[in-house]
């Protein structure tokens, strides 16, 4: 798949890039761990759909945590079932995911604690996270992802 930047480009987080999927939107994440990467792939996922500059007052002190725990057949699908996670968080509870705390993290399980903020301005709806063209790999000591959102 090649990867074109959207019309509006967002300050996505480092090793992550947007890329343009005829109706939907997809981000290419790479990290040089699995850890590193679903932190990327949250932040990325968070940065479509909001200005990211957290609201006026706020910190990552006074953020809310959250318990989180998610088993899965493979590292692919629980990608998803996190990112899941955090737009129903995002789009239910107004939580915008500012970080999370791995107690455990394997391709099959995922336990933690999400940090959240109170979501900012939306610059753009996601009304999902799919399996289409969806891949993890691991290769040379460097993690990649390809996510596609539909919007």
């Amino acid at each position: 798949m090649e990867s074109q930047p959207p019309e509006h480009a967002p300050d996505l987080p480092v090793g992550v890039e947007a890329m343009e999927h005829t109706a939907d939107l997809g981000l290419l994440v790479r990290a040089p761990s699995l850890e590193e990467l679903f932190r990327r792939a949250a932040a990325g996922m968070l940065a479509l759909m909001e200005d990211t500059s957290p609201p006026a007052g706020s910190s990552s002190e006074d953020s809310e945590a959250r318990p989180i725990s998610l088993e899965a057949v493979d590292a692919d699908t629980l990608l998803v079932q996190w990112l899941r996670e955090l737009l129903y968080l995002y789009q239910v509870g107004g939580c915008a995911y500012s970080g999370v705390e791995f107690d455990h993290l394997s391709p099959q399980r995922l336990e933690g604690r999400i940090r959240c903020r109170d979501a900012g301005p939306g610059v753009r709806e996601i009304k999902g996270v799919t399996h289409h063209d969806l891949e993890v790999t691991s290769s040379e000591g460097e993690w990649r992802a390809r996510v596609v959102f539909d919007v």
